[in-house]
């Protein structure tokens, strides 16, 4: 599978801060915990899309969006 991470290590990383359930973050829910964060993933939840045409991978991110990953 495609990761954005350099090493299985750094992936764990970023899934053990799991944020509060009763205050949760604004925005994005992995926001407080990824690297790529940027100030809209802080201020808007992203839309569950199919990353290509036909391709039936889903993914909800800016980034994605936007192109920059």
């Amino acid at each position: 599978y495609t990761t954005l991470f350099r090493s299985r290590s750094e992936e764990r990383r970023v899934g053990k801060s799991v944020p509060s359930l009763i205050h949760p973050p604004t925005g994005c829910p992995f926001n407080t915990r990824c690297p790529f964060a940027k100030d809209i993933c802080r201020q808007e939840i992203p839309y569950l899309k199919e990353k290509a045409p036909g391709s039936g991978h889903l993914t909800a991110c800016h980034l994605v969006d936007s192109g920059e990953i």
